[in-house]
C-alpha cells in the first residue's frame, strides 16, 4: 500500500500505512499528537516546503494548515514530536531552528490553545540591538552568545536594508531591565541594548519607531 497524500494550497493533509509508522517508533514520540502553532515563517515558504522542513526536523505531521500574515505565515499542525522536541515542548521550550539554503531560521511554537493574546503577552518584554557590520560571526553564534549573557528565554535577528538587529525576548520585566543595565555597563553609549515596545518596528534608517494603529 502506498502512502496517500491529499495537498491544497493552504491545507495538507497526510495519511499513512502501518509500516511507515513503525519504521519512525525510534525517532518520533507515538504515544500523543499535539495541536501547535508555528509563528514567524517566512511568507515566500511554499507550504510544501514548510511541510518537509517540520516532517525533516521536528516531527511527524499529520496535518497543516497555513495562513499568510504580511510577510510572515502563522502555522497550525497536528503532530507528533519527534523525541528531542517532545521533550523541549513539556520543557517550555519554543525556539525551532530550521535551515533552508544554507540559511538558519529561528521559529517559534506554542500549543494552539493559547489565544494570540496569550502568546503575545509571554513576549512582551523585548530589547533590541543593532549589530555591527564588524560583528561576522554566524547569526546562530550571535544569538546564543545574546541569549547566554543577557538571559533572554528567546533570540531572533531580523535584516533592515542589509543591516542586522538581534531582537532578545524576556519572561519578566525585571529580567529585561536588568539586561539594559548589564549593556550600558558592558558598551559604549549608543551601542547597548534599547527598549523595544510590542509596536514598535525598526523603520529604514535603522531607528525603532511606533506603528501607527
Amino acid at each position: 500500500m502506498k502512502r496517500k497524500t491529499m495537498i491544497t494550497k493552504s491545507c495538507l493533509k497526510f495519511m499513512m500505512v502501518k509500516e511507515r509508522i513503525l519504521y519512525q517508533t525510534q525517532i518520533v514520540n507515538l504515544q500523543k499528537s499535539r495541536d501547535i502553532t508555528f509563528y514567524d515563517i517566512p511568507a515566500y515558504w511554499s507550504d510544501d516546503e514548510i511541510f518537509q522542513q517540520l516532517r525533516d526536523n521536528v516531527g511527524f505531521v499529520e496535518y497543516m494548515r497555513t495562513k499568510k500574515c504580511y510577510k510572515y505565515k502563522t502555522v497550525r499542525v497536528t503532530l507528533r514530536f519527534s523525541n528531542e522536541y517532545e521533550k523541549i515542548y513539556k520543557e517550555g521550550g519554543v525556539n525551532v531552528p530550521l535551515t533552508r539554503n544554507g540559511r538558519q531560521y529561528f521559529i517559534r511554537m506554542f500549543d494552539s490553545r493559547l489565544s494570540y493574546r496569550n502568546v503575545k503577552e509571554k513576549f512582551r518584554w523585548q530589547a533590541v540591538k543593532r549589530l555591527d557590520s564588524d560583528v561576522q560571526k554566524d547569526d546562530v553564534l550571535v544569538i546564543k552568545e545574546y541569549i547566554k549573557t543577557y538571559k533572554a528565554f528567546f533570540g531572533k535577528i531580523i535584516r533592515v536594508k542589509g543591516t542586522r538587529f538581534i531582537i532578545l525576548y524576556f519572561i519578566k520585566e525585571m529580567d529585561l531591565m536588568n539586561a539594559i543595565n548589564e549593556s550600558i555597563k558592558n558598551n559604549d553609549l549608543g551601542q547597548s541594548l534599547w527598549i523595544k515596545k510590542e509596536c514598535d518596528y525598526i523603520d529604514e534608517n535603522g531607528e525603532l519607531k511606533e506603528l501607527n494603529r
